[in-house]
């Protein structure tokens, strides 16, 4: 789609080309003066706008990017159709995106404008000893054709400019149909006028309208498709930024409790403080009655000391001390004796016990062996025991 005025042009430009080709990086290198190392995939489409200056016009790009993924290859008529340009782009050091790429000009030979100006870029032309050539088959194509480079910019800025150039004024015309007009479009123009002041309209015009409409709908379905892919990313967005926010709040819920318990901490520790305090005043108060009571204790103890030492009895008494001292350590010592005395008569007396046991056994042997002698040794023996007793 292209439309004139003033020698202003507008005309709707569209990039095609495999996933990975470069073709978001040649458009932001191109409107932005931007290289992303690691771009990320385009999701349906992306539109750019950039106006280039010509001798005697000016040239406004409506630019639209498409996704190179296979899953939004239907969407793709939706963006060509009605462009008044279109670039393919590949990848010069893949061959499988140059076999995209020409599937991409054989779809827009098919169903593409035959006036639309096409150009072929073979980009990353910095990676040139990998290079796959697509001139040749441009040329038999009938494309224009250029080698580009959105990481070092090389005829990135020269490839629109080519397009504006082939998109001039009278190429716009051509493609408008305003120097030649076929005779469907005239009688199609000329019976929309006659519709407007009440003359009937033929049937083959009014295909044409209902064509018109049908095509109408079709792009608006593929509008809605479109709304309806971005609005499914919408919400996932949504319930991503919905799950964020719920782990945002439980952390600050959780942060709250956290100061709670440390507010309610802080509240238990003033308190233990305070008590801290009155029993440390209860104990200065308790050591200053204890420092008086010793301070009581101390002249009391003066007191007496002075009455020992005024009493004629104390000498008396200290000998009577002495005295009761050496009787302590006599004591000690007849205790020591007698101590020695009971252990030699517990020596004594377990040895009779011995010897009482032997005389017990020599009789009951008496007694198998010789019978009824035994029995008058037994009783001679049995006089006999309570003399050792």
């Amino acid at each position: 789609m292209a439309t004139i005025g003033n020698n202003n042009i507008n005309a709707k430009l569209v990039l095609l080309g495999d996933m990975g080709a470069g073709k978001s990086s040649l458009v932001l290198r191109f409107v932005k003066g931007q290289f992303v190392e690691f771009q990320e995939s385009t999701i349906g489409a992306a539109f750019f706008s950039q106006t280039l200056a010509l001798d005697g016009a000016t040239v406004k790009f409506e630019i639209w990017d498409t996704a190179g993924q296979e899953r939004y290859h239907s969407l793709a008529p939706m963006y060509y159709r009605g462009a008044a340009a279109a670039i393919i782009v590949y990848d010069i050091t893949s061959t499988e995106s140059f076999e995209r790429a020409k599937k991409w000009v054989q779809e827009l030979q098919k169903q593409g404008n035959p006036n639309m100006v096409t150009a072929l870029a073979g980009n990353k032309a910095d990676l040139e000893d990998k290079r796959k050539e697509g001139r040749t088959y441009a040329e038999d194509n009938g494309l224009f054709f250029m080698e580009t480079s959105a990481k070092t910019a090389i005829n990135v800025n020269d490839i629109f400019y080519e397009i504006a150039k082939s998109l001039g004024f009278l190429g716009f015309i051509r493609f408008l149909g305003q120097e030649t007009m076929d005779p469907e479009t005239d009688e199609y123009i000329r019976e929309s006028i006659e519709n407007s002041l009440g003359l009937p309209v033929s049937d083959k015009n009014l295909r044409l309208k209902l064509l018109a409409s049908e095509d109408a709908r079709h792009r608006l379905q593929d509008q809605i498709f479109v709304l309806e892919e971005r609005l499914k990313e919408a919400e996932k967005r949504v319930e991503q930024y919905k799950a964020e926010a719920t782990m945002n709040a439980q952390g600050l819920r959780r942060c709250i409790e956290e100061k709670e318990i440390v507010a309610s901490g802080y509240t238990d520790l003033v308190n233990h403080c305070a008590k801290l305090e009155k029993e440390c005043s209860l104990y200065e108060r308790d050591l200053e009655r204890v420092m008086e009571s010793c301070d009581e204790l101390a002249k009391e103890n003066d007191e007496l000391r002075s009455r020992l030492q005024d009493n004629s009895s104390i000498m008396a008494l200290a000998a009577e001390v002495e005295s009761l001292k050496k009787d302590k350590e006599n004591l000690r010592i007849n205790l020591h004796r007698a101590e020695e005395e009971v252990k030699v008569l517990f020596e004594e007396n377990k040895i009779l016990d011995e010897e009482t046991k032997r005389l017990l056994g020599l009789l009951k042997r008496e007694r198998l062996h010789h019978g009824s002698d035994s029995k008058r040794s037994a009783s001679a023996s049995a006089k006999f025991i309570p003399n050792y007793y």
